[in-house]
């Protein structure tokens, strides 16, 4: 990936964010029923105000497999994915501004 364009600062904020999302996965299901994943995304304080207005948190995305299933998270970073079925699965954030590393 490259970080042409970007500050050092927002470069360094797209790996760092990638870590700090914080899932926590809730496996609500037995062997026959499909759960959910509960998470936050968020973004440190001191990298927020180096997105322009409107790119923060609402601007993100969480995509389950590769974009089968998407939601967008709540103004304070919280999000649900609901009839997961039971198994791996791939999470990840986009946000047109940054770039996340899985």
């Amino acid at each position: 990936m490259t970080t042409a364009g970007l500050s050092p600062r927002i470069a360094a904020l797209r790996v760092l964010l990638g870590f700090l999302i914080l899932v926590a996965v809730q496996a609500v299901a037995d062997d026959s029923q499909s759960g959910q994943i509960r998470g936050r995304v968020s973004i440190p304080q001191k990298f927020a105000p180096e997105l322009p207005p409107g790119m923060g948190i609402s601007a993100a995305k969480v995509i389950l497999d590769g974009g089968a299933v998407s939601t967008l998270p709540t103004s304070d970073g919280y999000f649900v994915i609901n009839n997961v079925n039971p198994g791996p699965h791939l999470l990840q954030v986009v946000h047109p501004r940054l770039i996340f590393d899985p």
